[in-house]
């Protein structure tokens, strides 16, 4: 097992005894949609606050989003390519709480810190993470974890697993910026 997966196995066990990880999508889909502005009647439609142009060109293929709603404080879009197959990117947007939830996740974070506790490695360093100053109030960037940026009490997590990290990158940064001036 490479030292990324370990510092990932660990985080994720740290994650998850914290309660700082988010839950699996469980929720029906309610349409896919994406690249208007949020509105009074959109504001918890995920996929509105993606513009699908701009994230297609970092992905190299014209993308779709499909809205799931997770719970009335939760939504998640699942941006794929036009064509079918599986997600690339995930956003999920917790409408209320996130300012616990960003809490927790970087609670998480901490104990990840510890249980890997070996002299010269760096955790941030092995999973490509850290904040992201001057996003919104708070914002957190790993190539391997799920990025997210707080604004308000609204919390915004974006995962690409399938991009290699100077896309997951880009992704998270324009994801980021767009669903900010929206919402």
């Amino acid at each position: 097992m490479t030292v990324t997966r370990v510092a990932r196995s660990l985080f994720l066990g740290a994650c998850a005894l914290a309660g700082a990880c988010g839950g699996e999508t469980t929720g029906g889909e309610t349409g896919a949609s994406a690249g208007a502005p949020a509105s009074a009647s959109a504001a918890r439609d995920a996929c509105a606050l993606i513009d699908l142009e701009e994230i297609g060109a970092i992905a190299g293929n014209p993308l779709t989003g499909t809205h799931v709603v997770d719970s009335p404080n939760e939504s998640s879009c699942e941006l794929r390519n036009t064509a079918g197959g599986e997600p690339l990117i995930y956003v999920t947007v917790q409408w209320t709480g996130g300012k616990a939830q960003a809490e927790a996740q970087g609670a998480g974070m901490a104990m990840a810190k510890d249980l890997l506790n070996e002299p010269g490695i760096d955790i941030e360093e092995l999973t490509g993470s850290g904040t992201e100053p001057g996003l919104a109030d708070a914002a957190y960037y790993s190539n391997l974890m799920p990025s997210w940026v707080l604004k308000g009490d609204v919390l915004i997590e974006v995962m690409s697993p399938m991009f290699e990290s100077d896309r997951t990158r880009r992704t998270f940064l324009a994801i980021a910026k767009t669903a900010i001036g929206r919402l």
